[in-house]
């Protein structure tokens, strides 16, 4: 419900536009006043969300009024009306933030457009103030003047973690369109349904993301548990694995470290792999001893690991997955247990850790994860055993550097990379150094360079700027300065000792 001030020193237009936006929309609630000071006034006592002026008007002009106005209340929404010979006035207006403004005269059609303006306006703002105001409660922030239209009796907190729980900050994390699927707009048309609120706000990791429900209803546990099964439901019907935590019963007040518990849980009970839904009051009955389960498995890995037995660790390793996929290990448990092996191989495994905490967070699922710790263990054994070893990583480091000769006209990036041979970023880019002696982002631009110095020696009639595009730049002032640093000349300069 929308409040309104009109204010207008013609009494018959002022009371004509009264009708209007009453019936354009019932729901308003519409008083007027006939000059800037009774508006003044009557703002203590009504508290108008919208203040809809005329600006010529006796005692206090439109502008003035908008200056008194937005000093008392600086989050007011105000529109003026004023003939188009008044221009100045409305141009003015709209420096001091006046939200819009109506020519005179108005139709009611022109009337209900800058209503369903305001009305837009208002909403988004008042959305934006519940947002700001929530997301300084989730950081645990002292948080004043809680916006009316968020005392709700009952709040529920779910924390959505998309792929694995990931230990650190990136920018390329799996699962990342589950943000811009559908999931999330049906959740408006579940919400309305069923009578709920609803906000979506950023978690503490870029896979993450915080859905606040709220509800006044006193059967609010029965609405909050239909819209969680609907939105489990369609999360299971993904192929990407996907976890809820949820927190119900809440007061407002309670989420900081409700966000809190939900990100615990989510760090020691995320199933990996597999999408799941997780009650902050079943963790108390959890068992947190689930690494036993796989003791066996895991007992013949580190046995095999101490007599030394590598050609036996592929098998051993790949058993333990299984066994692992098979029991619906958590994430937790998977690392920890890889952890205990890298520790088991000495100094060299332990200087691995981050390697490994880094790949398991970036596999959705067993053949990733397979795949991703295989090259891991098989780059640290320096076995005769294990000849497989350096084939492995030769060859998938021999495709990579084949591909960047193929396409080195094309955008690449590292992140590309990582999306095209199914490895995370900076692994790909280590095992490349390692192997070629330098990253992958620095032989793309020595063999473009390369390729440029090939190109004008045997076409010295090209243009620069065809050069540069034909090795992939399209920017001929940066391919300029990339030619200098690795060659030590400008490309003209290049072009002209040739030429000698």
């Amino acid at each position: 419900m929308l409040k309104i001030l009109l204010v207008d020193d013609e009494v018959a237009l002022c009371k004509g536009m009264k009708k209007l936006i009453q019936k354009a929309d019932a729901d308003s609630v519409v008083e007027e006043a006939y000059d800037g000071i009774e508006a003044l006034d009557m703002m203590k006592e009504f508290d108008p969300d919208i203040l809809l002026t005329d600006m010529r008007m006796p005692r206090m002009d439109g502008l003035q009024l908008l200056r008194e106005a937005k000093a008392r209340k600086p989050g007011l929404l105000t529109a003026v009306v004023s003939a188009y010979s008044d221009y100045e006035y409305i141009r003015e207006a709209l420096r001091m933030n006046a939200s819009d403004y109506l020519l005179k005269p108005a139709t009611a059609g022109d009337l209900q457009e800058l209503l369903h303006r305001l009305k837009l306006r208002f909403r988004q703002e008042a959305i934006k103030k519940e947002q700001d105001f929530l997301g300084l409660l989730l950081q645990g922030l002292p948080a004043d003047d809680c916006p009316a239209s968020l005392r709700y009796s009952h709040y529920t907190l779910l924390l959505v973690c998309a792929g694995p729980y990931i230990n650190g900050v990136t920018d390329l994390y799996p699962g990342g369109g589950l943000w811009q699927s559908p999931l999330f707009e049906d959740c408006t048309e579940r919400c309305k349904g069923l009578d709920l609120r609803h906000w979506m706000l950023n978690g503490e990791r870029p896979n993450e993301r915080l859905l606040l429900l709220a509800t006044n209803a006193g059967d609010a546990e029965v609405r909050i548990r239909s819209f969680v099964d609907g939105f489990m439901g369609t999360i299971r019907s993904r192929k990407k694995p996907v976890t809820v935590v949820a927190g119900t019963g809440l007061s407002l007040y309670q989420l900081y470290a409700t966000s809190k518990r939900l990100r615990r849980e989510l760090l020691h009970f995320l199933v990996f792999g597999k999408s799941n839904m997780l009650q902050l009051k079943d963790s108390g009955s959890r068992k947190t001893d689930a690494a036993r389960k796989f003791a066996k498995e895991t007992a013949t890995v580190m046995e095999v690991i101490e007599h030394k037995r590598y050609d036996l660790f592929a098998e051993e390793l790949s058993a333990l997955l299984s066994s692992w996929e098979s029991g619906e290990a958590t994430q937790y448990v998977i690392q920890q247990t890889l952890f205990r092996i890298l520790a088991e191989l000495g100094d060299r495994g332990l200087e691995r850790q981050i390697d490994l905490e880094m790949l398991v967070s970036h596999s959705l699922g067993y053949a990733e994860l397979k795949h991703h710790v295989s090259l891991l263990f098989d780059d640290l054994f320096e076995s005769p055993n294990l000849t497989v070893k350096s084939v492995q990583v030769s060859t998938i480091v021999g495709q990579v550097e084949q591909y960047l000769k193929k396409n080195f006209r094309q955008s690449i990036t590292l992140q590309s990379l990582s999306q095209e041979f199914g490895l995370v970023p900076n692994y790909l880019s280590v095992l490349f150094k390692r192997e070629v002696g330098m990253t992958p982002v620095e032989y793309l631009m020595e063999y473009r360079i390369k390729e440029a110095k090939r190109m004008m020696d045997e076409r010295p009639d090209l243009l620069l700027k065809q050069v540069a595009s034909e090795v992939g730049y399209s920017d001929q002032l940066y391919f300029s300065r990339v030619f200098k640093k690795q060659t030590g000349q400008s490309p003209s300069e290049y072009a002209h000792s040739r030429q000698r």
